[in-house]
């Protein structure tokens, strides 16, 4: 749910409680599940935070590998490099 709510305050422009549900689906996730990672790189991307959403891009790989091929992992990574990583 924080994920899905996350997705829709981005899409509002409200970052900081995309940011906030985000981080909550990361805290309430079992081991091995990388969508609250990619919730908070997509939020972090549209910030302008480059590095810390790298950061949070490595942490959803090491989550879940699985994720890398998958098409939002590919188009944050794209959003993310567009901005020119730190």
């Amino acid at each position: 749910m924080l994920c899905n709510r996350s997705i829709a305050f981005l899409s509002l422009g409200r970052l900081e409680e995309a940011l906030e549900d985000a981080d909550g689906a990361i805290d309430a996730a079992p081991p091995g599940w990388a969508r609250g990672f990619l919730r908070r790189a997509d939020v972090l991307a549209e910030q302008g935070r480059a590095a810390e959403a790298g950061d949070a891009m490595a942490r959803a790989e090491e989550a879940d590998p699985e994720v890398v091929p998958g098409p939002e992992f590919q188009q944050i990574a794209k959003r993310i490099l567009s901005l020119g990583a730190d």
